[in-house]
């Protein structure tokens, strides 16, 4: 492992150390903090409680002690003081001098009724008997009773009743007083409680509300459900968010209770959390910023680290791949140039550019193509360079070195971007050797045509050579005889210009002419002489025709005549195809004469008409008939168009692509060696750039068409 990557992972564990520790801290923290807010918080609700236990006693006890020393007065008074004035000092006595003492109005209202039910005094307007009300029941059986009245308004009245007995425990009447939560809570001090409160309830076991700093009006049903039903599961503190999203700490006093009394009242405090909690939760997020810092700075080091390191191994990948690359192309056996092509100098080269090209590689680098791969337009701008054309992949070039030498070359032109300059890349690759070993192969390839083609030759010339030796010696015979004829003819002509008797010549040259038949002699002889000219004219003709076929030829193209390098090609393998063809020429007259190489355009021809005559043969060798070979040629644009067709035995589709791969043949053993048809596509497609295509139907024919182009002689 790098000394980096371990640097980087100890300070993000170090990182992740001081998190985990920080964390424990803040969490300890925090829980001791709200263990302490629960803990006063639970004090100020105990302190509430009492309170409110303090100020419900203190109400209580105060009616009782009214009941006990004003009550059975007053109703003793009441047959002689009028209700209005009775009802004053009832006012007097329990609404004035709260008012008055403590600056608030302890109670509502109070009703002061005699044993019957009927109100004698009261300091609200009150006409009716209550004696059938269920509170006053309650106090002449008890003695005492509280409860809850919810009045017209909404609003809820704690109500306190206390029975009035004389001096023999006898019960005189009912004294009742009526007292609103407000002063009852106010006297209790929840309004003064602050410790981040934000409001305080006060319910009832159904969940009513008895009274809340938050609400003007009371019994409205509690509006957080689930918050109640936490409280009544049992849960007295706990963190609880409101629906409009605030959160709250809630503490809870249940079934308040105080030694003299129980009352089932919830007291619920909802107090802030957020200003509770402020210093740790700022705390919490400088922990937070400062560990984030701290990441953060750790995995920047890291990304940093990892970049440097990262950069490291790219710039050594990238070297070791420019190493790579330099010796790949100083190990291949191809010369490859980097080009500028904006200035057409030489960037860069390999060590086999030197060895193509016959001059030193530090005078080629910096110098102008044009110089070493197309001297003739060097210097002028308006010729570019032919070597330079990307459109052809793989084409062949003729370079001419320094020394006049000319090196055939395989060229390969890219466009690049090398250091962000347009660059030409060239490839070439020497193939002369691969040139050598073509024309061997060709020359090879010939040798084999005309080996195979030398017993029909032969035979071509032994034909008219026998029938001219057979009239040599008629000839010869005819001339013996006529000789005597005329040595005699001679002699009889001298005897009678001398005067000598002829009888005995005469006798002897009658005897000759019965032996000789003269008129068949004059008849034959002029035939015999016509017949050997006819067979010494095609003795010629065919000596001609191989000459023609036979002749070496040159590595440039030469203009030549297609029609008639046909009719001789025929003419040589005219043994192939005399049993069982017959040639029909198809040619166009005045055809435009071709840019070839003529000499291998004849051994395409001759592989060409070959395969139409063995196609042939095989179909009409049993049948005893002679199918048909048909030579056509055309003009057709900028090409000359040449198809040579046979009705022969065809191709099979299963085959036909596979016919110019070398060494495939569909002829017996012994017959083809596969190379004829490989070597024509090479011919016309690499050495002439024109195209030769085969069609055949199985049972019917084949035709293959040929299309060489029409341009200008020269090299090709």
């Amino acid at each position: 492992m790098r000394l980096t990557t371990r640097l980087t992972l100890l300070i993000s564990a170090f990182a992740l150390f001081l998190l985990v520790i920080t964390a424990f801290v803040y969490q300890q923290s925090y829980n001791a903090l709200k263990d302490r807010i629960i803990f006063d918080s639970n004090l100020v609700g105990d302190k509430i409680t009492d309170r409110l236990h303090h100020n419900f006693i203190f109400t209580e006890e105060y009616i009782k002690f009214f009941a006990i020393t004003k009550g059975a007065d007053m109703l003793s008074s009441a047959k002689h003081i009028g209700y209005d004035e009775l009802s004053d000092q009832l006012r007097q006595y329990f609404i004035n001098f709260f008012e008055t003492e403590f600056g608030y109005r302890l109670f509502r209202d109070i009703q002061l009724t005699d044993y019957e039910g009927n109100v004698v005094a009261s300091t609200a307007p009150v006409n009716e008997n209550i004696a059938h009300q269920d509170w006053w029941k309650e106090v002449k059986e008890k003695g005492t009773a509280f409860s809850f009245t919810k009045q017209r308004s909404g609003a809820k009245l704690l109500t306190f009743a206390v029975s009035i007995v004389d001096n023999k425990k006898v019960t005189q009447g009912v004294v009742r007083a009526n007292c609103t939560m407000t002063a009852l809570v106010r006297g209790g001090g929840m309004e003064k409680v602050e410790m981040a409160t934000r409001r305080i309830d006060l319910l009832t076991p159904q969940g009513e509300f008895l009274y809340s700093t938050a609400l003007h009006r009371t019994f409205a049903h509690y509006a957080d459900t689930a918050l109640f039903n936490k409280i009544k599961n049992g849960q007295n503190s706990f963190v609880h968010r409101t629906k409009s999203g605030l959160k709250e700490l809630i503490i809870a006093k249940p079934h308040l209770h105080h030694h003299s009394r129980d009352f089932p009242w919830i007291l619920v405090l909802h107090l802030d959390y957020h200003k509770l909690f402020e210093p740790v939760l700022n705390l919490r997020w400088w922990i937070a910023a400062g560990m984030s810092a701290l990441v953060l700075t750790a995995v920047i080091f890291f990304i940093m680290v990892k970049d440097i390191t990262s950069r490291k191994e790219y710039e050594q990948a990238l070297l070791k791949n420019q190493q790579l690359l330099q010796a790949i192309l100083e190990g291949i056996e191809a010369a490859v140039l980097f080009i500028d092509k904006e200035t057409l100098t030489i960037t860069w080269a390999n060590t086999v550019t030197e060895q193509i090209f016959g001059v030193p590689l530090k005078i080629i680098i910096g110098d102008s193509c044009y110089k070493y791969l197309c001297p003739h337009t060097e210097g002028t701008k308006e010729h570019q360079c032919s070597a330079l054309e990307t459109n052809n992949l793989h084409a062949e070039f003729k370079l001419h070195r320094q020394d006049n030498r000319i090196i055939p070359v395989i060229k390969t032109v890219l466009e690049l971007e090398i250091h962000d300059r347009p660059h030409y890349v060239v490839t070439m690759f020497d193939i002369t050797a691969r040139k050598a070993i073509e024309r061997q192969l060709a020359h090879a390839q010939k040798l084999e045509s005309i080996g195979s083609l030398a017993a029909g030759i032969a035979h071509e010339i032994n034909t008219p050579s026998q029938f001219i030796a057979d009239n040599l010696r008629f000839i010869s015979s005819s001339y013996e005889s006529l000789s005597k004829l005329l040595t005699l003819s001679t002699a009889i002509c001298e005897s009678e210009a001398n005067g000598h008797d002829i009888e005995g010549i005469a006798h002897r040259m009658n005897m000759l002419q019965e032996t000789i038949d003269i008129k068949f002699l004059l008849e034959e002889t002029p035939l015999a002489i016509a017949q050997s000219r006819a067979g010494i004219e095609r003795i010629t003709t065919i000596v001609q025709a191989m000459k023609r076929f036979s002749h070496p030829g040159s590595d440039s193209l030469r203009l030549a005549d297609i029609n008639e390098a046909l009719k001789n090609t025929s003419e040589v393998c005219r043994n192939e195809w005399k049993y069982h063809s017959e040639i029909f020429f198809d040619l166009q007259p005045n055809l435009p004469l071709v840019p070839c190489l003529i000499n291998d355009i004849n051994q395409v021809f001759l592989n060409l008409i070959i395969n139409a005559a063995h196609a042939v043969k095989k179909k009409y060798e049993e049948i005893q008939g002679k199918g048909k070979i048909t030579i056509h040629t055309e003009v057709k644009g900028d090409h000359i168009i040449i198809q040579i067709s046979d009705n022969g035995i065809g191709i099979p589709k299963a085959l036909l692509e596979r016919v110019f791969d070398p060494f495939f043949t569909t002829k017996d053993v012994g017959v083809g060696t596969g190379q004829g048809l490989a070597l024509s596509y090479g011919i016309v497609t690499d050495r002439h750039k024109g195209t030769i295509e085969i069609q055949s139907r199985e049972g019917i024919g084949t035709d293959c068409t040929i299309s060489l182009p029409l341009g200008k002689s020269g090299e090709a």
